[in-house]
């Protein structure tokens, strides 16, 4: 979540000195439902101090608008098909959520 917020916030400014700023937030969605409660709970637990300073960076980011955290089911996650093993109808389930068709007929 932190690497997809500086991204984000790298991209806003571009878009910001190209004079095209964006005001909606980027919606994160995640199925760990754990990351999603940290990220916007006001409560510090002690067990997660080993990630305190990347759940700071998402915490503040989060307050001023630069990011939305959305729980999607596993089965659900478009995602998938870019960081993990997935079944041929997982595959496909991804790729038509992805929007993507095929370029056209090869030639050889």
């Amino acid at each position: 979540m932190a690497s997809t917020i500086q991204e984000d916030l790298w991209l806003r400014q571009l878009q910001a000195e190209l004079g095209q700023g964006l005001n909606s937030p980027l919606l994160i969605y995640s199925d760990n439902q754990s990351v999603i409660r940290l990220a916007t709970a006001e409560c510090y637990k002690p067990k997660t101090k080993h990630v305190d300073i990347r759940l700071h960076f998402i915490k503040e980011n989060n307050v001023n608008s630069k990011g939305k955290f959305l729980f999607v089911n596993g089965c659900n996650m478009v995602a998938d098909n870019l960081t993990k093993d997935v079944t041929f109808e997982k595959h496909l389930f991804c790729i038509s959520k992805l929007d993507l068709r095929s370029g056209g007929s090869v030639r050889n």
